[in-house]
Parts: structure tokens; C-alpha cells; sequence
């Protein structure tokens, strides 16, 4: 049999487009399929992939976040027809999410959005969303499951999200076993509706999260009082808190926060609060479908009373037409909306009407990435565009600290300390580059040079013999490369700039800058024409 190896196809250069080629056994298995979020690196979505879709045989979805499930509906248009497996939560939560994404992608197309980046493309639409839906299976937490002769997996709950998981691999070859654990997204202990992950007991090669790789969570002030006293604060000045939220997940949990609240706060301070997003709506059925996979509080509530997400006050918003009054309507409330990195979504229509009013205030719940209009407002410019619009930013801008789906730099480091058998290799990846290589110096430290640390390249084939790798850098092929990567126009650069492509593929693959002059001035010719090899 060939060696087990490891290709880390997404989540190398930033924390979104988790993807992770397994190949063993003669099978090709990804572990997940995400989507790129941002502005500065969501063109990297329609870069081609270093493997053909065809040639997958399984897709093991660690959640439904879309960072990690988004390209599954382009690699099905591409050609794959493998199988999904994921555990049921996450199933039905993909039913509702990644049909979103491709209408959101729809209307991208529809109102013929500016396109920043040569490569941004509609990568799918809703009618390709619901065919990658029938390739999906799942599967029990914590039952083992035979993939094929020589691999099996388990599904363990890492409590990230609803229906998160920890994947376990076991592969044999020559009557030896390799356990490989896959966290996905690693989630933060004592979450308000969620059960705490799993404790893993051991594993030969770990690849791991490292979104928090190199901060702690401040837990000074619990996310209950920081949200109350936002809302006694804003309601004080007569203005709206705003708060951009992840539909799923993050939205049904600032809703029982805010459920709390209103159990004990003042009357004068009980404002109506609004969900205005229609698949966070969709979510919490999904939730109520679900609730054997949350934590025992929501249990005993739920054994009670079924609408444990439910109060007088709470307001669940699904036109448009509403949406558009709220956003203009003078009086105090809060309204949550996706999306929580204010990128796209019913959010920028209630930021261009509500950030340039003092009395109001915007609070942001959970990750932004750089490149996205979330982050650009947390940076505290006082001029702001927003739909090509500029807006004076005089809103006061907060931050929910503590309130975060992934464990910290010392949660990642207890992650790993609780093993009993300590893994022998683990790969950091899904995290920016300081917080990667502060979790390789201090995993190092907690290993004491037991095992190899290592922060893996997108265009490396790591091979796994005795549990030590060998780096494998691709053979640059340029024939395969013009087949496979250049599109219409670039086969035309091609025509005239043959030698120059390929002094430039050789020099993206393989990281060796062409001497000759002639070669040079062609690649900055390529350069300036917005030309990328991968």
C-alpha cells in the first residue's frame, strides 16, 4: 500500500477555507470544504483545487460553519460524488446553510457586484447548494464507523457549534495503526446552550485548530453583565444596540443571554429585540429539532417548557419591508443580525442608518476577520464606507469579550496536555501566522521535543512514515499546470508569454526567483496583469 499522506489544501494562509486531503489506503478523504471570508482572501475561493474533485472518495465534515462546508457545493459542480458524512445536527444545519450561501452568491451575480479580485467568481447557486445536499450522510457521536477495510473514524463532540465534532481516523496498514485526530474548531468550555467538548485520550497525529493561538480570553466580567450593562446604557441615551452575529449558533446563544437578562433587569430597560436575519430564524427550528445535543440546562428547560429561546419581548423578523422600518425607526431596541463580521446581510442596511447617531451602540460577538467591514469598524475609523457610501462613525463600538466559539492559546494547550498518550506528530493550521508559530513554540515547550510541531504549507505533501514526516514538494508539471489552472485569458498570456508562465508557475511552486532579465521582466509584465499562479 501507498504511505498515508497529508495535503493541507485550505486554512494554511488564514483561519477560513478549512480543507485537508487525507490519502490512504488508495482513498482520498477531505476533511472539510470551506468557504474563504473576507476581502482579502476570499478570491482565493475560486483558486483550483491541488487534487480533481472527481478523485474524492469521502468528505468528513467537522460542522457546518461555512468556512468549513462552503466550497462542498463547488466541489460537487466540479465533479465530486463521494460521500458527506457529518453527524445529524450538522446535516440539518447544512440543509438550511449552504442553500443561503449559494442565494447569497445569486445575488451577488444579480445586482453585478463590483468584482475587487480577478478570481472572485459565483462559485454556486442555491439549485447547486441542494444537489451537494444529497451526497450527505450521517452519522451517531461517538460510534465507530468502517469507511473502507482499513479506516475507520468517530465522530466526537468538540463543542464549537451545534453538532460539532472531533474526528477520530484510524488507519491500518501493514498491520499497524495510525490514529490521526482532526479537531476542526475546538470550542470554549461552559458555552450557555452547549454541552463541553469531549476529552480526547490519545492519538499518533493531532491537526489542530489555532484561531487563538497566541491570546487568552479576558474573563474578568462574565458575557451576561457585559451585554446587560450595554443594553442599560443604550437604553439610558434612547438609541438601538445593534449587535452583528453569526446566524447560526452565535445568534440563539446572545438570545438566551438576553433571556437571562430580562428575567432580572429592570422593566424600563425591556426594549423589544429583534432577530432580523431569516436563517437565523430558520436556525432556531433546527435547535428545537435538536436538543438531545445541548447542554442539561437547556434539557430541563426544554422538559418544561419547549420554547426555551422564547420570550414577550423577543421579535423574530423575517421581511424585508420590516427590516428596512427598523432600521430607519427612532426608539430604543436591539436587534441582532447576520452577519457577524458585517460583510454582507440585513446588518450594513441597519449600520448605514444607525452608525453615525451617537445615542446608539454596536457590539460585536464574536471573530472578524481582516478584510471585512467588521473589522474596519472595530479599527475606529471615523469615516466608514459601507455600500459605496461613506458614514461618520460616532456610534460607540464594543467588543463581547470571553464570548467565543474556540478555547484560547491556553485551551489549546490543556487540549493537547489531556491526552494521556501524547501525540507523536500535530499540525497547526487554521490560524494567522503569529498565532500558528506561538502555539508551535509552546506546544514545544509542553512536549519537550517529544513530537514534531509543525505549521504545514498548502503546497506540501506531507508523508507520514513511522510518524515522521517527509516534506514532498510537487513536481512542477507545466503541461498539467496550462490543462488545469489557466483560464481563457491566461491560455492567451500564455500564447504570447510562454516562457515567462513558466518561469513564473516554476517560481510560485517552488519558491526559486528566475536570474535571467528577460524572465523577469515578463513575471512583472504578468505581475501587473493581476496574473497568480495558484
Amino acid at each position: 500500500m501507498k504511505p498515508l499522506k497529508l495535503l493541507f489544501e485550505g486554512a494554511t494562509e488564514t483561519v477560513t477555507g478549512s480543507c485537508t486531503l487525507v490519502k490512504a489506503n488508495d482513498k482520498n478523504i477531505l476533511i472539510d470544504c470551506g468557504l474563504y471570508e473576507g476581502n482579502a482572501v476570499e478570491h482565493l475561493n475560486s483558486r483550483n483545487f491541488n487534487f480533481n474533485p472527481k478523485d474524492i472518495d469521502y468528505i468528513l465534515l467537522t460542522h457546518a460553519h461555512i468556512d468549513h462546508s462552503g466550497r462542498i457545493p463547488y466541489l460537487v459542480k466540479k465533479g465530486f460524488r463521494g460521500k458527506v458524512i457529518c453527524t445529524k445536527p450538522t446535516k440539518d444545519l447544512c440543509d438550511i446553510m449552504l442553500p443561503d450561501s449559494g442565494y447569497i452568491q445569486q445575488k451577488m451575480k444579480k445586482w453585478d457586484m463590483p468584482i475587487k479580485k480577478k478570481n472572485d467568481i459565483v462559485l454556486y447557486d442555491m439549485e447547486d447548494a441542494y444537489k451537494s445536499l444529497t451526497f450527505f450522510e450521517y452519522v451517531d457521536y461517538n460510534k465507530e464507523i468502517e469507511l473502507e477495510k482499513d479506516i475507520k473514524i468517530k465522530m466526537i463532540n468538540s463543542g464549537h457549534m451545534l453538532g460539532s465534532a472531533f474526528i477520530e481516523m484510524y488507519i491500518s496498514e501493514n498491520g499497524k495503526e495510525t490514529k490521526i485526530v482532526f479537531t476542526g474548531d475546538i470550542g470554549n468550555q461552559n458555552n450557555n446552550m452547549l454541552p463541553n467538548y469531549e476529552k480526547l485520550e490519545s492519538a499518533d497525529i493531532v491537526v489542530i485548530e489555532a484561531t487563538y493561538g497566541d491570546r487568552l480570553h479576558d474573563e474578568t466580567i462574565s458575557v451576561e453583565e457585559q451585554i446587560k450593562q450595554a443594553i442599560i446604557d443604550t437604553v439610558k441615551q434612547n438609541g438601538k444596540l445593534l449587535i452583528p452575529a453569526f446566524a447560526v449558533g452565535r445568534t440563539q446563544e446572545i438570545v438566551k443571554y438576553i433571556k437571562n437578562i430580562y428575567e432580572s433587569i429592570d422593566e424600563e430597560y425591556k426594549v423589544p429585540v429583534y432577530v432580523d436575519s431569516p436563517l437565523a430564524i430558520k436556525a432556531f427550528d433546527k435547535f428545537m429539532q435538536n436538543t438531545e445535543h445541548l447542554n442539561e440546562e437547556i434539557k430541563r428547560i426544554y422538559e418544561v417548557k419547549e420554547e426555551f429561546l422564547s420570550f414577550k419581548e423577543l421579535k423574530l423578523v423575517s421581511e424585508l419591508d420590516e427590516s428596512m422600518y427598523l432600521s430607519t425607526k427612532d426608539e430604543s431596541m436591539i436587534i441582532i443580525a447576520a452577519s457577524g463580521m458585517a460583510d454582507f446581510g440585513r446588518v450594513k442596511q441597519h449600520l448605514m442608518n444607525n452608525i453615525s447617531d451617537e445615542r446608539n451602540t454596536i457590539m460585536f460577538s464574536g471573530y472578524v476577520a481582516e478584510g471585512t467591514l467588521g473589522r474596519e469598524i472595530k479599527k475606529g475609523k471615523r469615516n466608514i464606507k459601507i455600500g459605496g457610501e461613506k458614514y461618520k462613525q460616532r456610534a460607540k463600538i464594543k467588543t463581547l469579550q470571553g464570548m467565543s466559539g474556540h478555547v484560547d492559546m491556553q485551551g489549546l494547550i490543556d487540549f493537547i496536555r489531556n491526552f494521556s498518550k501524547k501525540p507523536k506528530q500535530i499540525y497547526i493550521n487554521h490560524g494567522n501566522g503569529e498565532a500558528k508559530e506561538n502555539l508551535q513554540k509552546e506546544l514545544s515547550k509542553v512536549l519537550c521535543k517529544e513530537a514534531e510541531v509543525i505549521i504545514p504549507k498548502r503546497d506540501i505533501i506531507y508523508e507520514i512514515k513511522n510518524i515522521f514526516t517527509t516534506r514532498i514538494k510537487p513536481k512542477f508539471d507545466l503541461e498539467e499546470f496550462y490543462s488545469q489552472r489557466l483560464s481563457a485569458q491566461e491560455k492567451i498570456l500564455f500564447s504570447i508569454y510562454g516562457e515567462g508562465i513558466e518561469n513564473y508557475a516554476h517560481f510560485q511552486s517552488n519558491s526559486e526567483v528566475p536570474n535571467d532579465e528577460q524572465s523577469k521582466k515578463k513575471i512583472g509584465i504578468l505581475n501587473k496583469l493581476g496574473y497568480w499562479a495558484g
